[in-house]
């Protein structure tokens, strides 16, 4: 029975030591990273569902209210009632403009308390997806948020949004056989009893009666 328990607690310790890491560099490398200010001059350039990433210093965020956005969302394929609405408000790179993306994060993501935790002026990384709602706003569908500290040599995860590609509407990653890059970096993060299986599942044949 000791040894039972020690190994549960070697399990939680190594799981406590994975969450802490940062995205694997293969990971990031699926994104785009795009200047705030590049986006705020041309975000109607940029194509819906393109992968991106952006950094900033965070300064604050705002509860959006989901009926509001019910119609851009369904415009876009997205069911406003599967996500929480967040607008953050970044300082750019130049320290002179501000940049405020809509993101909408799965409900799965939990109640982003994390957001709490974030003080004004700590850099910020944001990956996900890009889509031009009209009206001079731009939103992502955001899969994680990571911290940044002493120049970008320390990255910690803050909200891990990735759910299951079934599950949103537009999956940037296909099926393959075998464990994708999105399952392993999600496994990687938030490690699961049992993985989805991935590719085309064949029935089983049940014999005549």
């Amino acid at each position: 029975m000791k040894k039972f328990y020690l190994g549960v607690l070697i399990v939680l310790l190594a799981t406590g030591t994975i969450v802490a890491r940062p995205i694997p560099d293969e990971y990031v490398s699926h994104y785009s990273d795009i200047d705030l200010d590049f986006i705020r001059t041309h975000y109607l350039s940029i194509n819906n569902g393109r992968p991106i990433r952006i950094d900033g210093n965070f300064t604050s965020f705002t509860w959006l209210k989901p009926y509001k956005y019910k119609q851009a969302l369904h415009d876009i394929g997205f069911n406003v009632e599967n996500y929480n609405l967040v607008q953050l408000s970044i300082k750019e790179k130049d320290d002179f403009h501000y940049s405020f993306p809509i993101l909408f994060f799965h409900s799965e993501a939990g109640d982003l308390t994390e957001l709490e935790q974030l003080k004004k002026g700590e850099r910020v990384a944001v990956y996900g997806r890009f889509y031009n709602l009209k009206k001079s706003e731009w939103a992502m569908e955001v899969d994680l948020v990571e911290t940044i500290q002493k120049g970008g040599h320390d990255r910690d995860v803050l909200i891990n949004g990735l759910v299951d590609p079934t599950l949103t509407p537009t999956p940037t990653f296909t099926s393959t056989p075998g464990p994708n890059l999105f399952q392993k970096v999600n496994n990687l993060i938030n490690p699961k009893e049992s993985p989805t299986p991935t590719g085309t599942i064949t029935p089983e044949a049940t014999p005549g009666k």
